[in-house]
């Protein structure tokens, strides 16, 4: 036995024992014998014996009784193991949804989070080109040329209106 668990996977009345990548064991009390287990497994490591109980039987009511009981006992177990299976899947489901309701919610404050960061970005880059047109009016001074000091005048009211503009923003996002 690898440990693959398809044998596992294939057993309708969960009549084996084990975990992935371990040695897996079948429960001779309740094997059914129905082979779903013989088929996929790769390294053919499953061998069908008759049952002990069957071989004592020594009449062929004792047969029929022994097999009553096999098979009301499989059906019991194969009835589990869909409860199970159904509870699992419900389980599963459930954390699905739970999971995505919480992306949701982490994706709408994460859209208010990503708004607001813009806006201060905006307000940031408004600040910086103000900074720009004060240090060219600054410049154009020192060195006594009018043509660009007249320019950085002209740019300046526009500065800071964008600044503005980015300011009210950022504070409107902050009121929502």
């Amino acid at each position: 036995c690898i440990g693959c668990t398809k044998c596992i996977q294939a057993c309708p009345v969960d009549a084996i024992l084990g975990a992935s990548k371990r040695m897996h064991t079948v429960i001779n009390d309740e094997c059914t014998g129905c082979e779903l287990c013989v088929a996929p497994c790769p390294v053919d490591c499953i061998d069908l014996l008759p049952h002990p109980q069957w071989q004592t039987a020594e009449s062929p009511a004792e047969q029929d009784s022994y097999l009553a009981r096999r098979a009301s006992k499989g059906r019991a177990r194969f009835m589990a193991r869909n409860q199970r299976l159904a509870r699992e899947q419900r389980q599963k489901r459930r954390e699905r949804q739970k999971r995505r309701i919480q992306l949701r919610s982490r994706a709408s404050r994460g859209a208010g989070a990503t708004e607001q960061r813009q806006r201060q970005m905006a307000v940031n880059a408004a600040e910086q080109a103000l900074k720009r047109v004060l240090q060219q009016l600054e410049s154009a001074q020192r060195r006594e040329d009018a043509k660009a000091e007249a320019t950085a005048q002209a740019q300046l009211p526009d500065a800071q209106r964008m600044l503005d503009e980015a300011r009210r923003a950022l504070a409107q996002t902050a009121k929502e």
